[in-house]
């Protein structure tokens, strides 16, 4: 149980990206500054890696309580 709600926890966060990336296509027909484009992009990035970082680190400890109560 304890694992699938990190794991929605971890769909939710990394759907925020998504998100970003919708709004970036649609931004990006409309000329705004690149600038702004590329802070949204990065925004976008460290949102998923942060996320996917979190979640190797959550599955990690996760794994060892499981290994250690067997």
């Amino acid at each position: 149980m304890h694992v699938t709600v990190g794991t929605l926890v971890f769909v939710i966060i990394a759907s925020g990206a998504v998100a970003l990336d919708v709004v970036i296509a649609r931004l990006e027909p409309l000329g705004i500054d690149r600038i702004i484009m590329y802070g949204l992009k990065g925004a976008e990035y460290a949102l998923f890696v942060t996320d996917l970082l979190l979640f190797l680190v959550f599955l990690a400890k996760t794994g060892a309580r499981a290994t250690r109560s067997l």
